[in-house]
C-alpha cells in the first residue's frame, strides 16, 4: 500500500508567516495544521495509508522532516518507513498586497514530484482557486527562500511544497480564516493525490 507523508510547515515557536487583521492574529503554523487534518481525514475515510511530520503544535527542523520521508527518523506515531510521496503545506506571505493565490513548488527533474504538482494544481483549476502555477526550485533565488527548497531537495520520494494562499492578502486570508476555505483547499489537495496515485497505476 503506497504510503502518503504529509508535512505541515512550522510549528512551536515558529510561527510561520503572521498577520493581525481585524479578526486577530492568524499564524501560519496554525492554518496548515488545520489543512493538513482535513486532509488526514479523507485519507482516513478512504482507508489510505498515510503519515505525518507533526500532529501537534511542536517545532520540528527541516532534517528532521526529511529523514521521516526518507524512512531514517520516526514519523509522528513512532513508525520508521519510507513514504512514497511527500506534501509539505505552506502559506505564503509578501509585502504586496496584489500577491495572491496558490503556489505549488517541485524539485526541477523530479518526473514524480512535477506529476503530483500538475494533479493537485489541476484540482485548484477545476474548483475556480486563484493560482499562481508550479514553480521549480529553479526559481528560488534569495536566501529567505532556501529553507523550502530542502524539503523537496532532500526527500527520497517525488515531493511538493504547496503555499495554499497568501496569508498577507485580504481575500486569500478570508478564504483560508474559514472552513469551507480550509475544506476546499485540503479537498483540491486529497483529489490530486488520488488523481497522482491512478494515473500512476
Amino acid at each position: 500500500m503506497r504510503r502518503i507523508c504529509l508535512d505541515y510547515g512550522h510549528g512551536g515557536d515558529d510561527s510561520g508567516a503572521s498577520v493581525t487583521d481585524d479578526w486577530g492574529l492568524i499564524q501560519e503554523k496554525n492554518i496548515v495544521l488545520e489543512i493538513g487534518k482535513m486532509v488526514e481525514s479523507f485519507l482516513i475515510h478512504d482507508r489510505k495509508n498515510y503519515t505525518v511530520t507533526r500532529n501537534g503544535d511542536y517545532f520540528l527542523s527541516l532534517e528532521d522532516r526529511i529523514k521521516i520521508a526518507n524512512g531514517e527518523k520516526k514519523d509522528a506515531n513512532g513508525i520508521k518507513k519510507k513514504a512514497d510521496c511527500f506534501i509539505s503545506i505552506h502559506v505564503d506571505f509578501f509585502a504586496s498586497q496584489r500577491a495572491h493565490g496558490s503556489t505549488i513548488f517541485h524539485f526541477p527533474g523530479s518526473r514524480g514530484g512535477q506529476e503530483l504538482a500538475e494533479k493537485i494544481d489541476n484540482r485548484f483549476s477545476a474548483r475556480k482557486i486563484k493560482r499562481r502555477g508550479i514553480k521549480v526550485s529553479d526559481d528560488f533565488i534569495d536566501n529567505d527562500d532556501e529553507k523550502y527548497i530542502k524539503v523537496v531537495a532532500e526527500t527520497k520520494p517525488p515531493a511538493v511544497l504547496i503555499e495554499t494562499g497568501f496569508i498577507s492578502n485580504d481575500g486569500d486570508r478570508r478564504i483560508l480564516r474559514t472552513h469551507a476555505g480550509i475544506y476546499q483547499t485540503a479537498w483540491c489537495i486529497y483529489e490530486g493525490l488520488m488523481d497522482y496515485y491512478g494515473a500512476e497505476n
